[in-house]
């Protein structure tokens, strides 16, 4: 386990970070809510198949709805590193959205889009918010097992401005929509999730604005400080050594083991 980033900004007090802590989460379960409520599939509205996060400007993750996916957690910091490496922070401007659902970079299959927007306030960038959710087709062959190459599953988008400026581009719209056999349900989430992401992005704003922030640093390295200190609380009551375990997978042509070792130190863990 490695040490976070050493940050210059002092922590919050406890009482101030529960209660600023817990307003971002509700924040994060207000896109989820948002979301559910607007998605045109029963993917989303019904299966809640999707991860809602909330970023700091630095791409470090700072909340997360509660009905969100774990597995999408730990690639939505990976897939915004990569988005702001196509479109760097000094090129985005208020109303961006960018999307992608490059598997390379996100979640591990085309079905998952990655929508993000960044949040500004007096003209720079605080935050962003991300949402994925599990599209109901993407074209191809279809979901199932039959595909043996990439091309098989369907149209893989690469990280694009869906929205610049708030303007919707709708060359990528139509492109979208003459590739997928259901485009309202699809158009219709991703749209469910451009209004989720710009919920999120008014109430980030109006809570810095209630607490009298200029943006979320501080209560950044408070979140990760806390959640560092807690995680190496629990390590180090764990008897030191090195721990392993594997399992059979199926591979082509025949069972793979798939091993893991975790060495404890004190209160440090590697994997």
């Amino acid at each position: 386990m490695r040490s976070s980033d050493n940050a210059p900004e002092a922590t919050l007090d406890a009482i101030d970070l529960s209660i600023m802590w817990d307003r971002l989460v509700s924040i994060a379960d207000e896109i989820v809510t948002t979301l559910v409520r607007t998605s045109f599939s029963t993917i989303v509205s019904e299966s809640y198949d999707l991860t809602v996060a909330i970023l700091d400007r630095d791409g470090k993750l700072v909340a997360q709805g509660t009905r969100s996916l774990p597995v999408f957690m730990g690639t939505a910091p990976r897939t915004l590193t990569h988005f702001l490496e196509r479109f760097p922070p000094d090129t985005l401007n208020p109303g961006d959205v960018i999307m992608s659902n490059d598997p390379w970079i996100g979640t591990g299959h085309m079905f998952d889009i990655n929508v993000m927007r960044p949040v500004f306030f007096e003209n720079t960038i605080i935050a962003y918010t991300m949402s994925i959710t599990h599209l109901p087709d993407i074209g191809g062959i279809g979901f199932g097992a039959t595909a043996t190459e990439i091309f098989h599953e369907g149209l893989r988008i690469p990280i694009i401005k869906f929205l610049e400026e708030g303007k919707r581009n709708e060359l990528i719209v139509d492109f979208i929509a003459n590739n997928v056999r259901i485009p309202d349900q699809v158009l219709g989430d991703l749209l469910a999730n451009v209004t989720a992401n710009q919920v999120g992005g008014q109430m980030i704003l109006d809570f810095i604005a209630e607490y009298g922030l200029q943006n979320i640093d501080q209560l950044s390295h408070s979140i990760r400080h806390s959640s560092e200190k807690a995680m190496r609380e629990a390590i180090q009551e764990m008897k030191d050594g090195s721990y392993r375990n594997s399992v059979e997978i199926e591979g082509i042509d025949g069972p793979l083991s798939l091993g893991c070792q975790a060495r404890i130190e004190g209160s440090s863990i590697n994997i």
